[in-house]
């Protein structure tokens, strides 16, 4: 049994623990409820723009001109950016993902060839070993930034105009619940067609009116809806995230106070032994002395 002064340093141990884990997952609900209300304004600007480019197509616009939206015919190299965080202490946020690219990738047919695109430190140092990795950008997850999204999506994109991807993919962790991030790996580029058309009602569209070419227009708006796509994907990420961060806060604080009442428990008794000890070798004493 371990003596009474080693279970007070670990009672303070666990308290100081518990104590941080309460502190971290105060922060982390702190910034879910921001980062929330920063993504559903996202999704405004995203339903948005969607609904402006499906106009386009109604009023006539021909995505046969733009290089983005055009499917390549022969499948020979995939890239995919991963989107994950560049902090840990978030339980399997990242760990899933990069285990469900691994696994994608491995499922692809053998002549296709995958380059990864890192998001996220996390990403970088777990696939860099694991994969072929190109590109990185590590501290943009931190505080997602819409100009960061614009430059990595123009690397995306320059990447498929180049020929250097004949699809390109994003993986990142769909934001379900505070106690569930699901990995999805969504297509990118070619954009897909029911993106663009979607429903075929043209009532939504019908009082739409444009003061330049719809195709000059609809060639603007593309480079836009993928910077989008990309932020977007980078907001859900760190919603998943914090939420992540804060369930593991939370489980860690639980932990600690099961361990504390546990050692006292321990501690008591190492003490109660003592006190036995002592008042054995007091009475002990006395007896000698009679």
């Amino acid at each position: 049994m371990a003596s009474l002064k080693e279970y007070n340093r670990k009672l303070a141990r666990l308290k100081s623990t518990k104590k941080l884990t309460k502190t971290m997952y105060m922060v982390s609900a702190n910034k879910l409820r921001k980062a929330q209300t920063a993504l559903k304004r996202t999704e405004l600007y995203h339903d948005k723009l969607v609904s402006i480019l499906r106009g386009l197509m109604y009023a006539g616009a021909d995505v046969g001109k733009i290089p983005a939206c055009l499917p390549r015919k022969q499948k020979k190299r995939f890239l995919v950016l991963v989107v994950e965080s560049d902090r840990g202490l978030c339980g399997g946020f990242n760990n899933n993902l990069n285990k469900a690219v691994l696994k994608w990738t491995t499922n692809l047919a053998p002549e296709i060839g995958t380059t990864i695109y890192t998001c996220g430190k996390k990403a970088t140092v777990y696939l860099k070993n694991r994969a072929s990795v190109e590109n990185t950008y590590d501290g943009f997850t931190v505080k997602p930034r819409f100009v960061d999204a614009q430059r990595i999506a123009s690397d995306l994109h320059s990447a498929f105009l180049k020929s250097r991807a004949d699809e390109v993919y994003i993986a990142y962790n769909q934001y379900k619940s505070v106690i569930s991030q699901q990995p999805v790996i969504e297509k990118f580029l070619p954009i897909s067609d029911e993106l663009l058309s979607g429903p075929k009602d043209g009532k939504a569209h019908k009082d739409i009116l444009l003061d330049s070419d719809c195709d000059e227009i609809l060639n603007e708006a593309i480079p836009q809806m993928m910077s989008l796509t990309v932020f977007r994907s980078m907001m859900i990420s760190s919603v998943g995230e914090h939420a992540a961060r804060m369930t593991a806060m939370e489980n860690s604080k639980n932990n600690s106070e099961k361990l504390i009442d546990a050692i006292t428990l321990l501690r008591n008794r190492a003490r109660q032994a003592a006190i036995t000890n002592e008042l054995s070798e007091i009475i002990s004493g006395a007896e000698a002395l009679n």
